[in-house]
This record gives structure tokens, sequence and C-alpha cells, in this order.
């Protein structure tokens, strides 16, 4: 069955995807897209599973992002600059009536449902945001599936959007980080004001790293009325790509970084 078929719309999206991830990831997305016929919705078992989950079951390991990664960030729109956005504000990049329609991959087990349907039932519950199983009308929407390792583009791109959440990453926090970026969120400590806060320790940072540290635009995006937080769930911990042990980020009061 060709490509276009499968995706059923524009391959424009696609390919552009595509060339920000590099060849070598090309099979995965096509395996993503063979997938998506056989997609399952979470069901109301999966959500009565969730609530079953043990604090342990759910933070599991607590691993960090970028070594489940290796080292690279889990955004996938690269820029050579680093000028990055936080909460994007352009209309085309959010989801109409904050609703999400998504597609889940078969690969995932019984127990990883439930951490999908966890994590869905936290949105659901203190946000406005509603993930949605897709339709036949929808065009843009979400696939959740192990492509390869954790990441995801920010806000809505139009069209077949991929959020991997491999066997890495498959812990309660992880879900909802990477989810408020689908949501349209950047990093916490790439905010236009960060250095009134947090110092970037640069000499500690690997350099192939540095674009993780970018800061935000605010021609494009906002900060909605929300202070800096050192404990959001989408600030990185003080030792993050770090190429020596040393930290990455110091907060400049007393208030520790999110670990």
């Amino acid at each position: 069955m060709p490509l276009a078929a499968l995706a059923n719309r524009s391959l424009a999206p696609l390919l552009l995807f595509l060339a920000v991830i590099g060849y070598g990831r090309c099979e995965l997305v096509r395996e993503a897209l063979l997938l998506q016929p056989y997609a399952l919705p979470l069901s109301t078992v999966d959500f009565e599973n969730a609530w079953n989950l043990t604090k342990e079951q759910m933070y599991g390991l607590q691993s960090k992002l970028y070594a489940v990664n290796h080292n690279k960030g889990d955004i996938k729109e690269r820029t050579r600059k680093r000028t990055r956005r936080n909460g994007v504000s352009r209309i085309t990049k959010l989801w109409p009536a904050g609703r999400i329609p998504y597609a889940i991959s078969p690969k995932y087990d019984l127990f990883e449902r439930a951490l999908l349907a966890r994590a869905i039932n936290q949105y659901h519950a203190k946000t406005c945001i509603r993930f949605l199983p897709k339709t036949e009308a929808d065009r843009d929407y979400l696939f959740i599936g192990k492509v390869d390792g954790c990441f995801s583009d920010v806000g809505r791109t139009g069209g077949l959007q991929i959020l991997s959440l491999d066997d890495g990453c498959m812990e309660y926090p992880t879900i909802i980080h990477e989810m408020m970026h689908v949501v349209g969120f950047y990093h916490e400590h790439e905010r236009w004001d960060r250095e009134d806060h947090i110092k970037i320790v640069w000499d500690n940072i690997d350099k192939d790293a540095y674009d993780q540290f970018g800061r935000v635009d605010l021609t494009k995006t906002s900060y909605y009325g929300q202070d800096y937080d050192y404990k959001s769930i989408l600030h990185y911990d003080s030792l993050a790509f770090s190429k020596n042990g040393y930290p990455t980020l110091v907060p400049r009061d007393e208030t520790p970084v999110n670990s």
C-alpha cells in the first residue's frame, strides 16, 4: 500500500518531518504509518487499569530523557539558532478547541496503555485539553508509538504528527513531559526571562547539546501569565547534558532545580 494512502493526506508534512529527523529514521516512521490501521484507542479497561497503578509502577527508575535519547534532545524542531519559544501562541500551532485526536500503536502492552491512560486522565482533570480517539474526519492527529526514543514536535504541526514513547520512555513523568510538548510548550529553562532565575554554565555543557539551551522568542509565544517554575515537569535537571559531571543549570536563588 502506498505511503500516501496510509497517511490519508498530502505527503508534504511527512516529507518535511523525514527531512528533519534524517534518513536513518525513515524506516521507523514508515513502520509507524503501517501500524496505524491497527491502532487501538484507549478503552474503558485501560482507564480502569490506570487508577490501579502503584507509585512504583508510575515513576519507575525516573530515567533522564537525555540519557534515554543518548544525550540528544526530545524536541524534533531543529534550528541552528539558539532561539526557542516557550508556549506557542500562533493560532496555526494551537490545537482547535484544545482537542488532540490520537491513535496508539498496537505495540503497547496493557501496563503501558494504563500509563498512557493515567497521563491523559491527568490532562483531562487539570486542563481544558482533551486527547480523543482519531476519527476519519481528523486530518491533523497524533500517532503515539514506539518510534525511536522519546520525542515530539511542539504544538500542532498539521497532518500526521508523531509522539515517540519507546520502551525507555514509559514512565508517567516522561509521558506527561512529552505530551506537554505536543500541547505546545517548550522547556521551562528556555524562557526568555530565564537569566533572572538560572545561570547556564556553558563550559559544562556538551557542545553538541548547545541547542538544548536556547531561549524563547516572545514574538511567537507567551508565558501565559505564569511565573518561572523551577519544579516544572518541563525543566531540565541541574546536570542535564553535562560533559564533566558538573552542573549545567544553577539557580540564582536557593531554590533547587528540578531533579
